[in-house]
């Protein structure tokens, strides 16, 4: 067994209390469970820490030595944490923007596991101009953003940005009826004839990747629905009729399916952006370790089930 610190606030509380049975009532549990834990901690550092009576207990010298110790570290320890929160109550709740809550709140979730403890508050937009916009405004201090090389990947004077996905081809979503459903990937010059379902929100550097795609490609595809939410439009798609570019995680119902298309004509980058003035280095080091660990959790949930994970590994994003 490790010794972490929830050990040692055993220890100090069986010292104070005087007796197991005071001590478990203390830490709200029961006496025998108590009693094996203190064995297990006694036997990890190799000897009895106390000794038992009727009267209850009291430490031996290497228990005295190791309860000394001890009370130097929690102490230490609780106030390192009260600065800690006393610092980050004065800097406020970090703002973070985020194109989509469902990563957002995985996110919040690896915060936690990296024992984060500034306030955290949500600002979810799906267009990532905005979520820039917010930043260069001050209404967030930190967000993560999808852009696209050569047309918002740049970071804007005043902030700060590291990559966290570099590479991240965009399939598109069809019914699983469509002519080219069966197909490995799908030519984008293939789908002019089809309607399009555009990248919801403000136009952004996905709106304008597909457009120049659109371009390069020949075509003009007719959307009369305009920029939609793909959530929202899977029955739509399934039932023949739209098509929308996907991210390699999403996940279909029945009845679409996701094709990758050849040559990679809309790639994505994602990006956190911070405001130094409002995000310190450590900080911003913690929030980008996050979106890094959510990005490939999110992958092994979904993508990496997906037949095309292993069938096109050229496909796969590159974190």
């Amino acid at each position: 067994m490790e010794l972490d610190v929830r050990h040692l606030r055993v220890l100090l509380t069986v010292a104070d209390a005087g007796s197991v049975s005071s001590a478990a009532a203390r830490l709200g549990v029961s006496q025998p469970s108590l009693s094996a834990q203190l064995t297990r901690i006694e036997q990890a550092l190799g000897g009895a820490l106390f000794a038992r009576s009727r009267e209850g207990v009291r430490p031996t010298p290497v228990g005295d030595l190791v309860i000394d110790r001890a009370r130097e570290i929690v102490d230490g320890l609780d106030g390192l944490l009260r600065e800690a929160r006393r610092q980050t109550s004065e800097a406020g709740p970090l703002r973070v923007g985020c194109n989509t809550s469902r990563y957002f709140s995985a996110f919040l979730l690896e915060l936690d596991q990296l024992g984060f403890t500034r306030d955290v508050r949500p600002c979810v937009d799906t267009s990532s101009a905005v979520i820039t916009e917010y930043l260069l405004c001050g209404e967030v201090d930190v967000a993560f953003a999808g852009v696209h090389v050569g047309f918002d990947d740049v970071c804007p004077a005043g902030l700060r940005q590291a990559v966290v996905v570099r590479h991240e081809p965009f399939f598109v979503a069809l019914a699983a009826s469509h002519p080219l459903a069966g197909a490995g990937e799908v030519n984008l010059s293939e789908l002019g004839e089809d309607e399009w379902l555009l990248p919801p929100g403000k136009p952004d550097g996905t709106y304008a990747a597909l457009m120049e795609a659109f371009r390069a490609a020949a075509i003009a595809p007719a959307s009369p629905l305009g920029r939609q939410s793909l959530p929202d439009f899977w029955p739509y798609i399934a039932a023949g009729r739209a098509v929308a570019l996907a991210m390699p995680s999403d996940v279909p119902p029945e009845g679409v399916v996701l094709r990758p298309l050849a040559r990679h004509p809309v790639v994505g980058t994602r990006v956190v952006r911070w405001n130094p003035a409002r995000v310190t280095e450590g900080e911003a080091e913690v929030c980008v370790r996050a979106a890094q660990s959510t990005f490939l959790r999110e992958l092994e949930e979904t993508a990496m089930l997906q037949p095309w994970w292993e069938r096109f590994p050229q496909h796969r994003p590159t974190v």
